[in-house]
């Protein structure tokens, strides 16, 4: 346990363990003893005492020393988009909470797990380039500790242009590039093609959303490109006939009833509709 340890005089206590064992207090032949590590010769103990230890194991004085790094999910990120920060504590059996900092500025804190780590997820960074660093405040038997700084890029949002020119789509300027072209003729347009993720240059409908009844609701579901997010307008439109519509629009995370769900690529998007007459059409709408 961590409590008090009191070896009296004549008294040897074994330490056969590969280690550490934290104590709250230690007391040799009446003696209180300040904080540190104690063992025999045998052991890497800095206070060395053969009288009142064997074994190569150690007992620590006081907070054992901690050791905090923290990892992100997602580097470069693209403005608006969720970054998760994870912070890993090891010590003896950590508790607690950890503080995450973007530069000089506090981010959050979180609770460390039964695993040692505590995360957040924030997407309020805005563009430019961040020293992201995890603060552990320490515990009853763990000393505080804090990161070595995280290199976190915030970068801005490719738009339509940006992509319709990179090399990987393989498009030729002016000839089938255009938001309205569809060169693969599978009837997904360039800038549906753009939003949802997919190939211009490979005939595939697999990107097309999908739409499934429970109940009384209508789920209608599609994947956003994290590329589009903040460059494109995306509507749910949904009527009992084709000339009446009840629009929703997309917003950059969940509210009413769109949910969203945020990926290192692309967000899930969910919108609920009601199932009301005989025939509902949806369709989603895209535009720059």
């Amino acid at each position: 346990g961590g409590g008090a340890l009191a070896i009296n005089s004549g008294a040897k206590t074994s330490l056969e363990f590969t280690g550490t064992r934290q104590v709250a207090s230690l007391t040799l032949a009446g003696i209180a003893q300040p904080n540190g590590s104690y063992g025999s010769t045998a052991s890497p103990a800095t206070n060395k005492n053969d009288t009142c230890f064997a074994g190569p194991g150690t007992v620590t004085v006081g907070p054992v020393a901690t050791a905090t790094t923290v990892a992100s999910n997602l580097d470069p990120a693209t403005v608006g988009a969720a970054v998760t920060f994870t912070a890993t504590v090891t010590g003896s059996l950590p508790t607690g909470n950890v503080t995450f900092y973007a530069e000089a500025t506090p981010l959050g804190t979180s609770a460390l797990n039964a695993s040692s780590q505590a995360a957040m997820t924030t997407s309020s960074l805005a563009l430019g380039s961040y020293r992201i660093t995890a603060q552990y405040g320490s515990d009853a038997n763990n000393a505080a500790s804090a990161s070595a700084p995280l290199s976190q890029l915030i970068q801005q949002a490719q738009g339509y242009d940006s992509w319709s020119k990179a090399p990987t789509q393989g498009l030729s300027a002016g000839v089938n590039d255009g938001p309205a072209d569809d060169p693969d003729h599978d009837g997904i347009s360039n800038l549906m093609e753009f939003a949802l993720g997919g190939n211009p240059m490979v005939s595939s409908q697999t990107i097309l959303p999908t739409l499934t009844k429970s109940g009384s609701v209508l789920w209608f579901e599609y994947e956003r490109s994290e590329l589009s997010k903040a460059s494109t307008i995306q509507v749910v439109e949904y009527g009992a006939d084709l000339t009446g519509w009840t629009a929703v629009p997309i917003p950059a995370a969940s509210s009413g009833s769109v949910t969203i769900t945020s990926g290192s690529v692309s967000d899930h998007v969910r919108v609920s509709i009601p199932a009301t007459g005989n025939q509902t059409f949806v369709r989603l709408k895209i535009s720059q």
